[in-house]
């Protein structure tokens, strides 16, 4: 089946995540600068009356002020690449969670994982203790190199972060 036509439009339109069961869509539209746009959410509902665009996303995740790379883990928790007032420089990553019908403030997963240069593209893993995500750090063969890192939960911290080295990672991104 083909895609909405209000989900290919003449904007730069990017996928971000599904929901677990695969029933939801977020993703993203923008203008010009692929890092500012609206977050947005489908269902994939036929029978959809014309020009009725997708809901914006209600979160604190705000698109049009930067906040990108959203993951989905257990459709209650996000994990997203902001560049946020109070983060550690260039993008870091933050997770929100819907808890109770409320969303979290989001939350800097800390220095152990941010660093002063670009923390974009996380990915958890099923288990929910494993994050990938790209950094362009200086711990890299060149460009954005994929990293991991383990949520170690008797320490309750971050274990420090992996890079997934080559044939993985290049001296490109």
């Amino acid at each position: 089946s083909s895609i909405d036509p209000l989900l290919n439009s003449p904007k730069n339109d990017r996928i971000l995540d599904f929901s677990s069961d695969g029933s939801i869509l977020f993703f993203k539209k923008s203008l010009n600068d692929l890092s500012v746009g609206t977050i947005l959410v489908d269902t994939f509902k036929t029978g959809r009356e014309p020009g009725i665009y997708p809901s914006q996303l209600v979160s604190p995740m705000v698109g049009e002020l930067g906040d990108d790379y959203l993951t989905v883990f257990d459709d209650s928790t996000f994990v997203f690449s902001s560049m946020r007032k109070g983060g550690y420089g260039g993008y870091d990553l933050y997770v929100v969670g819907l808890r109770d019908g409320e969303w979290t403030i989001p939350f800097n997963l800390g220095p152990k994982i941010n660093s002063h240069h670009d923390e974009i593209s996380p990915f958890v893993s099923n288990d929910g203790k494993t994050i990938f995500f790209s950094s362009n750090n200086t711990q890299g063969f060149g460009g954005f190199d994929v990293f991991s890192t383990q949520f170690d939960t008797e320490k309750s911290t971050w274990n420090e972060v992996t890079n997934l080295g080559i044939p993985i990672n290049s001296t490109a991104d």
